[in-house]
């Protein structure tokens, strides 16, 4: 697409950039405004589906809080390193990161729920269930996240920038997703009263 480049001359005449500049340049504009439209409603999206797969406010949120936990710590660390300049951070790379810590960290917080839910049908005491969820569902969530993270890295070879540069960026973002699954979300369910969880998982 052609982009204007300047005022026009006198005589009506103007001057557009096209090419992969002008191809760049309305990229970045179109993601400039859309990460908090995307964020919003990929957290609403999630929510109504925590909600229709638990009908629990109580597990949905704990499973919502854990994926914006894994989010800002990963926008945090991208940060930094693109400041230092070791990566490079766009519109699209953020506006893609939103949706793919949220997806993932959400999927590897269903996974331990299910677990924990089990260890609490066979166990009253809740750091010993915790703790056997959290054995039996580090492997897959590490399996999982580390497949992807392959995939990911797989980027770094693309010819084109805006590729290479979103593997590392959306990698590091996995690996929080996954973090936050096997720390924060354990620490929030074993807070939480074993009644009132059983009442609203129907353990």
């Amino acid at each position: 697409m052609a982009r204007p480049c300047g005022p026009p001359f006198r005589g009506g005449v103007s001057v557009h950039v096209t090419g992969p500049a002008g191809f760049t340049a309305d990229l970045i504009e179109g993601f400039s405004g859309i990460d908090g439209v995307l964020l919003g409603v990929a957290l609403l999206a999630v929510f109504i589906i925590l909600i229709l797969v638990y009908r629990s406010l109580l597990l949905s949120v704990a499973v919502l809080a854990t994926s914006l936990f894994a989010l800002c710590v990963a926008l945090l660390g991208v940060w930094w390193l693109a400041k230092a300049g070791i990566l490079m951070l766009s519109g699209q790379t953020q506006g893609i990161l939103f949706i793919l810590v949220i997806g993932a960290a959400t999927d590897y917080s269903l996974l331990y729920v299910s677990r924990y839910r089990e260890e609490l049908r066979v166990s009253k005491d809740k750091w010993a269930a915790s703790m056997q969820a959290i054995r039996k569902s580090a492997e897959p969530i590490a399996a999982s996240g580390g497949t992807v993270i392959a995939g990911l890295l797989c980027l770094l070879f693309s010819d084109l920038k805006s590729n290479s540069s979103l593997g590392p960026v959306a990698a590091i973002g996995i690996v929080f997703a996954m973090l936050s699954a096997l720390t924060l979300l354990p620490a929030l369910l074993f807070v939480f009263d074993r009644n009132a969880l059983a009442a609203a998982a129907k353990i």
